[in-house]
């Protein structure tokens, strides 16, 4: 059964966060929703083919992010 796109929501991980003023995420429609997730309805009623058993469907969206965390000694790596 194909697949009908309404709305894509993602979680950032702390220390990651939206790109404030990005071309980007104005093109594709960002929207931070302030308690850690963001969400797009930039494919809304967009229609993604089902797995056929041959190919996979897919449709890109891209998203500009930036690194707000600190790296210390014992911590050296985003999750």
């Amino acid at each position: 059964m194909d697949g009908i796109v309404t709305e894509i929501t993602d979680y950032l991980p702390d220390g990651l966060s939206l790109k404030a003023n990005s071309s980007i995420n104005a093109q594709y429609k960002w929207k931070d929703n302030g308690d850690g997730t963001i969400t797009t309805n930039y494919l809304s009623g967009r229609v993604i083919p089902a797995f056929d058993g041959t190919t996979l469907s897919y449709l890109d969206v891209q998203i500009e992010c930036e690194v707000t965390a600190r790296v210390t000694d014992t911590d050296t790596s985003l999750k």
